[in-house]
């Protein structure tokens, strides 16, 4: 047969849940006791969320009402911190509206996990007795009773029903947190085959690019160094520079749109497809319009690239080129500074109109000529201050440089455009591929 006490229990709890009853007073309860007036207080309305407190299941209502009377009210605002990480806390803590969260740090917007209302927090500071191994932030408006830690033992954690609660909480807290680690470390492993696997391709990347050392060196009438850095792990500038046969060599280079990995495997195709279509002097006239329609299928991506490709006559210094979209390369003579751009035909950028036709330009290189090749990421390069290293001040550099042998030549533009840009991280590839003509 159930109790008085639990009966009682029962019938005060429901009392105080009901909502929106007009009650006229005196009034008699259902044990038989008169009330003659409102007794009902702040701190007793909020004494109604004990039914709803999971640190108070199974225990009788009117061993817990009059210590929480006594217990301070916290109002909290989104956003406000409740429990600071590694700073001591004397307080458990019922959460009685709102919802909280509970982070490692909080730059991290992923929350180990969240406490709601009829949860408590703050428990396991009180047990050890060392600072707060985490933070805990409203995540909206909230209200918590603070219980202080010589309260808690006194006086709570000594009713065996709340003890046992207690213990329950703390195995739910121990595998939510088992959980959260868990995960943590599927991520980060996954996390770090990624970075193996983006290694992996960076390193095949730049397995394509041809050696900057040994650019030609079957060809001694041509001196060429070539460089290339990318703004992530891989990206999407390239250099190339093969030759065809005894006489004829040929220099390319392109910038794909994007970045990463999707740039990374354009550029692979569009060198490929070069390489594939170039195979000929004779064969050059025609391979920007092919290459263009092999760009152009199954481009469901929209991804296109600016190319300047050239095929040079070692012999007799006749150059063959065709650009599209890219940036003019810089030209200078053997006296002379990097004032002249190489004039290029108006041609539409790879990969976009299929029926695109790329026009063929001709000039004649002469005994120590200079053509520097670059892509955008040089020019725009920028510092903190958000001025971008410009064409004006790469002229500057190479003008400077313009006697000094290519790979001196393009380490040093490279190390100014890094001097340039001090601490502000590289937004852009960066691309510079030199060729000097020795006749």
């Amino acid at each position: 047969m159930e109790s008085l006490d639990n009966m009682l229990e029962k019938n005060r709890g429901i009392e105080r849940r009901k909502i929106g009853e007009v009650i006229t007073f005196p009034i008699t309860l259902d044990n038989g006791e008169r009330v003659t007036e409102d007794r009902r207080s702040s701190h007793r309305r909020y004494n109604a969320y004990i039914s709803e407190q999971q640190l108070f299941v199974q225990t009788p209502y009117h061993l817990i009402e009059s210590i929480l009377s006594d217990c301070p009210i916290r109002q909290l605002q989104a956003g406000e911190v409740l429990i600071t990480k590694g700073q001591e806390n004397h307080f458990l803590y019922l959460l009685t509206s709102g919802c909280l969260h509970i982070y490692f740090n909080l730059n991290d917007s992923r929350e180990i996990f969240v406490v709601e209302q009829g949860e408590c927090v703050g428990e396991v500071s009180l047990f050890d007795g060392k600072p707060a191994s985490a933070y805990v932030v409203a995540a909206a408006a909230s209200d918590v009773i603070a219980i202080h830690e010589e309260v808690f033992w006194q006086k709570i954690a000594t009713l065996p029903s709340t003890a046992k609660n207690l213990l329950q909480l703390l195995g739910q807290r121990i595998r939510q947190s088992n959980d959260a680690v868990l995960k943590g470390l599927e991520q980060q492993l996954k996390h770090e085959q990624l970075q193996k696997e983006l290694q992996v391709a960076a390193e095949i990347q730049m397995n394509m690019l041809p050696k900057s050392d040994q650019l030609f060196p079957l060809h001694p009438q041509i001196k060429a160094f070539g460089l290339m850095r990318p703004a992530k792990e891989i990206g999407g500038d390239f250099y190339d520079a093969f030759a065809l046969d005894d006489k004829h060599i040929v220099i390319a280079v392109g910038d794909v749109s994007g970045k990463g990995i999707p740039a990374a495997l354009f550029m692979m195709k569009t060198m490929s497809l070069l390489r594939a279509k170039i195979t000929k002097p004779k064969k050059f006239a025609s391979a920007l319009n092919t290459v263009n329609k092999s760009l152009c299928e199954n481009n469901d991506t929209n991804m296109f690239v600016t190319l300047f490709v050239g095929l040079l006559n070692v012999t007799t210094g006749a150059l063959h080129y065709a650009n599209g979209g890219h940036l003019p390369p810089l030209l200078a003579g053997k006296e002379s500074s990097f004032f002249d751009f190489l004039k290029v035909p108006n041609n539409v950028l790879l990969g976009v109109y299929e029926s695109a036709n790329y026009e063929i330009a001709y000039t004649e290189l002469q005994d120590g000529d200079t053509l520097v090749l670059y892509t955008d990421g040089v020019t725009e390069a920028e510092n903190s201050q958000q001025e971008q290293f410009s064409i004006v001040k790469t002229i500057e550099v190479l003008t400077a440089l313009y006697s000094a042998d290519v790979k001196t030549m393009v380490n040093a533009l490279s190390d100014e455009i890094d001097s340039f840009c001090e601490t502000q991280p590289q937004s852009d590839d960066i691309t510079v591929l030199a060729l000097q003509y020795l006749g």
